[in-house]
């Protein structure tokens, strides 16, 4: 946690992350409104959001889809006047980490409007150390991971199945993993299905954390009644993300959860029914017929 080091009188922690939100609106308007051209900007430097992420910002949940983002770490001044772009911040406010290091500036997020025209700069984190900027680029990571959805087995495996007797459904139990590079930090991000929602097409739905198994020693089924159709059985599971940064030694957990969907399975429903036949020796019936009497 950033210790503050100015030789301006000092702002409390506890204070610092009120000021920092509760006023971000009224410190963005002392920013250059014009457009920042290129990556540099005097001392300071500007990013795109992916490049900002891959840096530690909170970059997740912030980004709108397909809008154009600038983002660039600047220090806040007193007097709540935010530096020029171009540089000058005289007596900005710094800090301390815990491990003696110096803390990194503030992020703040600008976008580019439909008309054209940049927004005001926004300040989307606080002062940063190390911990804070690595579970950052680690939540921007699992929330960027391709998952392979689950893939789906049902017995009987013939396209069909018969009402009054259970179909049975399961899949893959394997977790998905993802190796990346954090901060220089060699990571493994773990994906593991922690639920799965089954929908059966005739408007039932099943939630279970069973992934399911194969005859004889079935977890997960569903019965259809007395009713020819075609049905399709869907399911989105649910995936719990972990990470190690010791080759699996140990895991901790990532945050948030994750969803994917399924290949949708088409399945036709017998309802198959009794009728009463007359048949012969040799096997030549003929439907409907009454049998013998007596014979029911």
């Amino acid at each position: 946690m950033p210790k503050h080091k100015s030789s301006n009188p000092p702002i409390s922690l506890r204070h610092w992350k009120h000021l920092s939100f509760g006023i971000a609106a009224s410190l963005a308007t002392g920013f250059l409104s014009g457009a920042i051209s290129g990556d540099t900007g005097g001392s300071s430097v500007t990013v795109t959001a992916s490049e900002a992420a891959a840096q530690g910002a909170p970059t997740s949940g912030a980004s709108g889809s397909g809008r154009v983002e600038e983002w660039m770490r600047q220090p806040v001044c007193f007097g709540f006047s935010v530096s020029d772009p171009s540089g000058t911040c005289s007596d900005g406010l710094g800090f301390i980490c815990d491990d003696g290091t110096e803390a990194l500036d503030p992020w703040w997020m600008r976008f580019r409007k439909a008309n054209g025209t940049w927004s005001a700069w926004t300040m989307m984190s606080g002062y940063q150390c190390s911990a804070e900027i690595f579970a950052n680029a680690l939540a921007h990571a699992w929330e960027e991971m391709p998952i392979a959805p689950s893939t789906i087995t049902i017995q009987p495996n013939t396209g069909w199945v018969l009402t009054t007797v259970p179909t049975i459904v399961y899949v893959d139990r394997a977790p998905r993993t993802r190796n990346v590079t954090l901060l220089g930090t060699p990571v493994t991000i773990r994906a593991t299905a922690s639920a799965y929602t089954w929908t059966w097409g005739d408007g039932a739905q099943t939630v279970t954390t069973q992934p399911g198994a194969a005859y004889p020693n079935a977890t997960v089924t569903h019965t259809y009644m007395y009713a020819e159709r075609d049905v399709v059985i869907r399911l989105t599971t649910s995936w719990r993300g972990t990470y190690s940064t010791n080759g699996g030694a140990s895991w901790r957990d990532a945050p948030g959860v994750a969803h994917t969907t399924s290949t949708p399975i088409p399945v036709h429903v017998y309802n198959p029914h009794s009728e009463r036949v007359d048949c012969d020796l040799n096997g030549n019936c003929v439907t409907g017929a009454d049998g013998p009497a007596g014979q029911d």
